[in-house]
């Protein structure tokens, strides 16, 4: 198709590489069936990239490896690979779960997460050759990190108590003078069986101006 602003579609194939060991040595290979309309941009003159939606390489790689969804407990962190940065680096993509969560119809699904646009490096399409199809391939790079469930959860309930202090907390309350004063007591916070020091019995949260001369 004709290019505007350095910008063209063109029809091509979509292969996802990907790991997903705690090594992320053993390299993985998924195909998408439908052929695709990829928006590409040139980076130089030897370089090609596309932009394809996240959720369909996560879809391509889920039809392909389906023991990603099937263990109990076991989640993945998604790495993307942006060929548009300079060295390509890592970027960060979620949870899988929420991917999959993003492409679903239900209601409660987190749609905003359906847009995410990741990179590819436009290159041949051997296979196009012989079948006389398509004859580039958009190929995407995936990195997937697993993370026990369980993880998630003890994030979750963190969070949960971050919020619930700051809730509590007076807002003119001096974090710096509190944490001043337990360098001052160390003994205050460590673990004993022994009971707590009168001084830590009777402390209340100040105010700002009783930490005046620490």
């Amino acid at each position: 198709m004709d290019s505007q602003d350095g910008i063209s579609v063109r029809p091509m194939r979509l292969k996802v590489l990907y790991t997903f060991d705690d090594a992320s040595k053993t390299n993985c290979l998924a195909r998408w069936p439908h052929l695709l309309d990829i928006q590409t941009a040139a980076l130089d003159e030897k370089t090609q990239i596309g932009v394809i939606e996240l959720k369909t390489c996560i879809q391509a790689i889920v039809s392909a490896s389906p023991e990603l969804v099937a263990k109990l407990g076991q989640d993945y962190t998604v790495y993307a690979y942006d060929y548009s940065e300079y060295e390509t680096p890592l970027v960060g993509q979620g949870m899988l779960s929420w991917v999959l969560a993003s492409a679903s119809p239900t209601p409660n699904a987190p749609a905003h997460q359906s847009q995410t646009m990741v990179t590819g490096r436009v290159c041949k399409n051997v296979l196009g050759l012989f079948s006389k199809g398509a004859q580039e391939t958009l190929e995407v790079k995936l990195r997937l990190v697993p993370v026990p469930t369980v993880l998630q959860s003890q994030y979750l309930e963190s969070m949960q108590r971050y919020r619930e202090l700051s809730d509590v907390i007076p807002h003119e309350f001096d974090s710096q003078a509190w944490t001043n004063f337990l360098r001052q007591n160390p003994g205050l916070l460590a673990p004993t069986t022994q009971p707590a020091p009168a001084l830590f019995l009777q402390w209340t949260i100040p105010e700002s101006k009783d930490f005046i001369g620490f």
